[in-house]
């Protein structure tokens, strides 16, 4: 009788431990969404995995919004195909919105994805957002 009273206080001890232990799952702060100055891309005039017939001009239009003040941003459409940019604009200028407006005209030799990268720059030492879409060229 001794034996199993003793067991059973094992148990009870090592269950209340592993009980009593136990971690309560932290808030996830990551989402960059909910940081106070991180800017917001909307891309509204194309799809990522969108295909544009040879000759035809791919819009980008869209919106980058922040709380704080930015620093401008770049936009660049490059070829996976040549491995070769074939357009990039540079804005350099101080606000907490911007609305964009580029023209490309796909004029590719052969079926290639191009990426466009769009890098909001949050400040001068180099922070910054990237927003990453691919469109499928036809020649």
């Amino acid at each position: 009788m001794k034996t199993i009273s003793l067991k059973l206080a094992f148990i009870s001890i090592i269950a209340l431990a592993v009980i009593s232990c136990k971690k309560e799952k932290e808030p996830d702060h990551h989402d960059d969404h909910d940081q106070v100055g991180t800017p917001v891309i909307t891309v509204t005039s194309f799809n990522d995995g969108d295909t544009l017939p040879s000759g035809a001009e791919l819009h980008m239009n869209g919106t980058i919004a922040s709380t704080t003040e930015m620093h401008g941003y770049s936009i660049v459409l490059h070829n996976h195909a040549t491995m070769q940019d074939v357009f990039s604009v540079n804005v350099h200028n101080h606000a907490t919105s911007y609305n964009f407006h580029e023209h490309w005209t796909n004029n590719v030799a052969d079926t290639s994805t191009v990426m466009f990268t769009l890098d909001a720059i949050k400040d001068h030492d180099g922070g910054k957002v990237t927003k990453v879409m691919h469109i499928v060229c036809l020649p």
